[in-house]
C-alpha cells in the first residue's frame, strides 16, 4: 500500500489482521525527491475470534472451536475453561494457533464455560470472546465391591471390580472424587482384592481405553473397616437410680434397687449395644446379641444373696469387647442400726462368752468397747470402717492384756454411723 501526504502521519487502512507490515518514507518538494529512509515494522491487531459450537463432548472433555475472522495463520489464541461462568476459577487453559481446541482429563457430567482471545505478534491480546456452555457426558463406569459403603466392617481383605473400560487406575484414600494419576497402580476390572487398613476408605479408578485415552472416572465407598475390640470400664454402682451412694464391688449392701453404670468404651466403629446378664450363677456370661442399649442398667434383687454382673459391648463392626464384672451382694439390712448382745451374763471359767451382733445400713466407723462402771476402758472389741452388712464379735471376759476380768457389770457402748447406744453386761464366776 502507497500513500501520500503532506502531514509529518499517514493513516493506512484496508489492511489484513496481525500480519507484520515493513513502512519506509521518503520527501519531495518541486523540484527533487529524496532517498528512502530506513525501512521500520509493526504488527497490525489481531481481530477478536468469532464462536462456534462446540463439538466431540465426552465424559471426561470437548473440543472448542471458534473463526479465526481473518487473522494471520500464525495468529496465537488464549483458551479458558471454567466450571463457574465467572471464570473465578480456570480449570483448563491452553494456547494454540488454530481455530480449535481439544480438552480433556475434566470431570464427567458437569458444566463447562470456555472463552477465547487472539494475541498478535506484539503479544497484544484481543478482548475474551466467551464460546458458550458445553457439558461433559455421564460416567459410565460401574464399580462394586464386597462390602457396603456406609457399613462397617471387622475384615481387611476387600475385593472390587470395574466395568465400562479397557482398563483402570486404582487409589485407595481417605476422600472421595479423586481422579488416579497414570501413575497410580493399574487392574482390568476383574476381581482384586487388596487389604486395607482400619478406618474410612474410598475406591477410585481413572477408566481409559486401548489407547489409553481417559473415558471416565468413579469413586466408591466409604468403606469402614475396624477390627478392634472395644474395652469396657471397670463397672461401677449406686443405690438407685436417683440415689447416688456408691454401692461397692463384691461387698455387702442394702440397696435392694441398685443401678450399674459403665463408661461407654472408645472405639472407631460405634458402639451399638450391650449384652448383660444377672445372674447367682458366677459361670453365666452374656450372649453376643445385644439386649441394651443404655450405658447402665437398673436392677432390682428378688432376695438376699450374692448376684455376678457381667456386661460386654458391641461395635458397628461387629466386635465384642471383653466382660467387664461386678459383684453384687444384697442384704436385707434394717433402715436403722441393730445392735444385739447375746449371752451378756456368763461365767468365763466355765467357757461362756458374749456375742455381740449388730446390722448397719451404710458404711462408716463402727466402735465396740467395754468399760468398767467408773469409765476405765476394759477391751475394744471393734474400732474401724466397715461396710454395710451384719456382722458378730464374741467377747469371753478377757481385758485388753488378756486376763480375765473380775465378778462384775460392764458397761458396752457401741458407736455407728447415726448411732449410739450402751449395754449392760454381767460376768459372773
Amino acid at each position: 500500500k502507497t500513500a501520500s501526504t503532506v502531514n509529518l502521519f499517514s493513516a493506512l487502512t484496508g489492511l489484513s489482521a496481525n500480519p507484520t507490515y515493513y513502512l519506509h518514507v521518503n520527501a519531495s518538494n518541486a523540484v527533487e525527491t529524496s532517498l528512502f529512509s530506513d525501512t521500520v515494522s509493526t504488527p497490525a491487531l489481531a481481530n477478536a475470534p468469532i464462536a462456534k459450537a462446540f463439538d466431540n463432548a465426552n465424559v471426561a472433555g470437548f473440543r472448542a472451536n471458534w473463526d479465526v475472522n481473518g487473522n494471520s495463520a500464525l495468529t496465537r489464541y488464549q483458551l479458558q475453561i471454567s466450571s463457574g461462568m465467572d471464570f473465578s476459577f480456570i480449570t483448563r487453559s491452553a494456547e494454540v494457533t488454530g481455530a480449535l481446541a481439544t480438552v480433556n482429563t475434566l470431570a464427567a457430567n458437569t458444566t463447562y464455560y470456555a472463552r477465547v482471545r487472539a494475541v498478535n505478534f506484539a503479544g497484544i491480546a484481543t478482548p475474551y470472546v466467551n464460546l458458550g456452555a458445553v457439558a461433559t457426558a455421564p460416567g459410565i463406569i460401574a464399580l462394586s465391591a464386597d462390602k457396603l459403603a456406609n457399613v462397617w466392617y471387622n475384615t481387611l481383605p476387600t475385593g472390587f471390580n470395574a466395568q465400562g473400560a479397557d482398563h483402570y487406575h486404582y487409589r485407595v484414600s481417605a476422600s472421595p472424587n479423586t481422579l488416579p494419576p497414570t501413575t497410580d497402580p493399574s487392574f482390568t476390572g476383574a476381581l482384586m482384592t487388596l487389604n486395607l487398613g482400619e478406618g474410612v476408605w474410598y475406591f477410585s479408578v481413572r477408566a481409559e481405553n486401548a489407547t489409553h485415552t481417559l473415558v471416565g472416572n468413579a469413586d466408591y465407598g466409604p468403606i469402614q473397616i475396624d477390627t478392634t475390640t472395644p474395652v469396657m470400664s471397670a463397672i461401677r454402682a449406686q443405690a438407685g437410680a436417683t440415689d447416688a451412694t456408691p454401692v461397692l464391688d463384691n461387698t455387702a449392701s442394702a440397696a435392694q434397687n441398685p443401678r450399674f453404670i459403665w463408661e461407654v468404651p472408645a472405639s472407631l466403629a460405634p458402639i451399638t449395644g450391650y449384652s448383660y446378664t444377672v445372674s447367682q450363677n458366677a459361670a453365666t456370661e452374656p450372649a453376643e446379641t445385644v439386649n441394651s442399649l443404655l450405658p447402665y442398667l437398673d436392677y432390682s434383687a428378688a432376695a438376699p444373696g450374692t448376684y455376678y454382673v457381667k456386661v460386654k459391648a458391641s461395635d458397628g463392626a461387629g466386635n465384642w469387647s471383653p466382660l467387664a464384672s461386678f459383684i453384687y451382694i444384697y442384704q436385707d439390712l434394717p433402715a436403722q442400726v441393730v445392735v444385739t448382745p447375746e449371752d451378756n451374763y456368763f461365767n468365763p471359767l466355765t467357757g461362756g462368752r458374749m456375742m455381740v451382733r449388730y446390722e448397719i445400713p451404710r458404711a462408716g466407723r463402727v466402735r465396740a468397747r467395754l468399760f468398767t462402771l467408773r469409765g476405765d476402758l476394759v477391751k475394744t472389741l471393734v474400732d474401724q470402717d466397715q461396710q454395710p452388712g451384719r456382722y458378730a464379735v464374741p467377747w469371753a471376759g478377757l481385758n485388753t492384756s488378756g486376763e480375765t476380768v473380775a465378778t462384775g457389770v460392764y458397761l458396752l457402748h457401741v458407736e455407728a454411723p447415726g448411732y449410739k447406744r450402751t449395754f449392760k453386761c454381767i460376768v459372773a464366776k
